[in-house]
């Protein structure tokens, strides 16, 4: 899904893509920010192959790919059981995103998906 900031908090019609891209981006901070105040580290976008990503089964090939990195103050905000994402995998199953900005791989429905084959966002740790 395409997460760019791009700072346009204002829609326009000339402006409508990097609106939906900055909502995007939005919907991931909110949700990340519903069990504590995170530091935004940084959003970056490459294009690889998925094969060396956890991406779910349905998507394969070279593709644009965001990431968004960021840093909490307690290791275990996220955790649900033995899961240190679980929480977090919870709060982002099925929240609606705004796709047909700029990604190249298209999900089933305009959704993300933490698991299965349509599994569009993981979460690990770079520390």
């Amino acid at each position: 899904m395409d997460i760019t900031p791009t700072g346009c908090t204002s829609y326009s019609p000339e402006k409508e893509l990097e609106r939906n891209q900055q909502r995007n981006w939005e919907t991931i901070l909110q949700i990340i920010s519903l069990r504590t105040q995170p530091t935004i580290i940084s959003t970056t976008a490459i294009e690889d192959n998925l094969k060396n990503f956890q991406f779910g089964v349905n998507y394969t090939g070279v593709h644009k790919i965001w990431t968004f990195e960021f840093a909490v103050e307690y290791s275990d905000i996220y955790r649900e059981n033995s899961d240190n994402y679980g929480l977090l995998k919870y709060d982002f199953k099925i929240t609606p995103v705004i796709i047909g900005l700029t990604e190249t791989a298209k999900p089933a429905m305009s959704l993300f998906y933490v698991s299965g084959p349509w599994n569009n966002i993981y979460f690990k740790s770079v520390a």
